[in-house]
């Protein structure tokens, strides 16, 4: 097995990697600090695991860890010459990752009240909003740099302007 750890704190690395090692001592770890590098040394099908953090602070990443995904896939798509265009790759993300996330956060077993909350890091909910939601919401909106307008309404929201 071999199993890829993009991060680029050194310690979470070296935790990840000797996690996986505990569990399959067989595993080649190969551990990276930024997506460039990861990308370079990305081929298809030579990674049954991908462990990434979704905040890294290099440019890419600053579109999303959706986009990190994204570009790995196109490049291994285009490396064995399978073709999916943008409106393809856009349904996939659109209807899985979602979902997707919900299981993840789910199987992790964490409680639904951190669940809720770090969804509003996303978006609020369409109803029954709470003022730790918005709050979360908010953090997200000027971490982003969301336009004023859209950060006071938040602060309205919250209480807080």
């Amino acid at each position: 097995m071999r199993v890829m750890i993009l991060d680029d704190d050194p310690w979470i690395s070296d935790l990840l990697k000797q996690l996986v090692l505990s569990i399959r001592p067989v595993a080649q770890v190969d551990c990276f600090i930024d997506v460039a590098s990861a990308l370079n040394a990305w081929q298809p099908s030579t990674y049954q695991l991908v462990m990434a953090d979704w905040n890294l602070p290099d440019a890419l990443t600053r579109l999303g860890g959706l986009t990190s995904v994204n570009l790995a896939m196109s490049q291994a798509l285009r490396q064995t010459n399978t073709q999916l265009d943008e409106e393809a790759r856009s349904h996939a993300v659109r209807d899985f990752a979602a979902p997707f996330a919900v299981r993840l956060k789910a199987r992790w077993g964490l409680p639904m009240v951190l669940r809720e909350l770090i969804g509003a890091i996303y978006a609020l909910p369409p109803m029954q909003v709470r003022r730790e939601q918005v709050v979360m919401r908010l953090a997200a909106a000027v971490n982003n740099g969301e336009p004023d307008a859209d950060v006071e309404r938040l602060q309205r929201l919250a209480g807080l302007a």
